[in-house]
C-alpha cells in the first residue's frame, strides 16, 4: 500500500472542478487507488475550515494507478474552490 499528500492547485479563479495527476514511485504495479481531503490539512491559500468543506462539498474520484500517476478528478457539488489544496491519496 502506498499513501501520500499532494499539494494541488485548482487555479487563480473560482471553480467547480479539477482535474490532477499525482506521481509517485510507490503508485508502480498497484491497481487500485482513492483520494480524499482532510479536514485538518491547511496551504497557504485555504485553511483546515476549507479543507473540511472541500471534504464535505467536493467528490474525489481516481482512475487505476498507471505506472508512477494516479489521475484524481474533483467535482464540487455545491461550492466552488481556488487556489492550493491538499488531496490525501491511497493506492494498493
Amino acid at each position: 500500500m502506498a499513501q501520500v499528500t499532494a499539494q494541488v492547485d485548482f487555479g487563480a479563479d473560482q471553480t467547480d472542478r479539477g482535474d490532477f495527476t499525482i506521481t509517485d514511485a510507490s503508485f508502480a504495479g498497484l491497481t487500485y487507488a482513492e483520494a480524499w481531503f482532510m479536514s485538518s490539512d491547511s496551504t497557504v491559500d485555504n485553511d483546515a475550515l476549507a479543507h473540511e468543506m472541500a471534504a464535505d462539498l467536493i467528490r474525489l474520484s481516481c482512475d487505476a494507478p498507471v505506472g508512477n500517476d494516479i489521475f484524481v478528478h474533483a467535482r464540487a457539488t455545491a461550492w466552488t474552490i481556488a487556489k492550493t489544496m491538499k488531496i490525501r491519496v491511497a493506492a494498493n
